[in-house]
C-alpha cells in the first residue's frame, strides 16, 4: 500500500503576498502558439488553482516519484516552480511566483531553408528532467533564419534542446543547459 501525505503550498508574490487564483499544473504546461507566434500556457485546464488566500493542497504518495509543481499567476507574467521529493517529510510549502525571465536566439543557415522546428524546454529536479515546454514551429514557408523568443520560470535550472525534422539539418541538433535566470533577464543565446 502507498502511504500518502497531505501538502499545503502557499502561493506568494515577491512582496509575499498570497496570490488567489493562481494556476497550479504538474507537468507540460507551456506551448507554442503558431498562428500568434508566441509562447501561452496549454489549453489544458490547471491541476489546481489556489483559493483566496493563495493556498492549494493535494494528497502526496510518498513512494512515488518526485514531482514539480508550475504555478502561473492569471495573466501569465509572474510563475514558480516547486519540486517536491518523495520522501521529503514535509507538510507546508511556500512557493514564490516572479516575473517570467526569457531565452531568446536565432537559428540560421545559409545553406538549407527549414520549415519545422522542434524545441523543448525540460525544468532539472533533483536528478531528473522534466518537461515544461516541448513545441513544434510549423513555418508557412521554409526560411533560412528563424527567431526564437520562449518565456521562462526564473530561479531554476532548465535545460534547452532544438531540432530540425528536416532530414538536411540532422547534425544541427543543439542541446543547452540553462542555468537559473533572475526574473526579467534575458538570455540572448545569438
Amino acid at each position: 500500500r502507498f502511504e500518502t501525505q497531505l501538502k499545503t503550498v502557499t502561493v506568494v508574490d515577491t512582496n509575499g503576498a498570497p496570490v488567489p487564483d493562481a494556476r497550479v499544473y504538474t507537468g507540460e504546461c507551456l506551448a507554442w502558439d503558431n498562428r500568434a507566434q508566441t509562447v501561452r500556457l496549454t489549453e489544458q485546464l490547471p491541476w489546481q488553482r489556489t483559493d483566496a488566500n493563495g493556498v492549494f493542497s493535494f494528497e502526496f504518495i510518498r513512494q512515488g516519484a518526485g514531482r514539480p509543481y508550475f504555478v502561473t499567476d492569471a495573466s501569465f507574467e509572474r510563475m514558480g516552480c516547486l519540486h517536491i521529493a518523495r520522501k521529503d517529510p514535509a507538510e507546508t510549502y511556500t512557493v514564490q511566483i516572479e516575473k517570467l525571465a526569457r531565452i531568446k536566439g536565432v537559428i540560421r543557415s545559409a545553406d538549407v531553408a527549414f520549415s519545422h522546428v522542434h524545441v523543448s524546454v525540460p525544468y532539472r529536479g533533483e536528478n531528473d528532467l522534466f518537461p515544461l515546454l516541448s513545441s513544434g514551429y510549423h513555418l508557412d514557408a521554409p526560411v533560412h533564419e528563424m527567431t526564437l523568443d520562449l518565456p521562462c520560470p526564473a530561479g531554476c535550472d532548465l535545460y534547452l534542446h532544438i531540432e530540425s525534422e528536416e532530414p538536411a539539418f540532422e547534425r544541427y541538433q543543439k542541446r543547452q543547459e540553462i542555468a537559473a535566470l533572475r526574473p526579467g533577464q534575458v538570455l540572448d543565446l545569438g
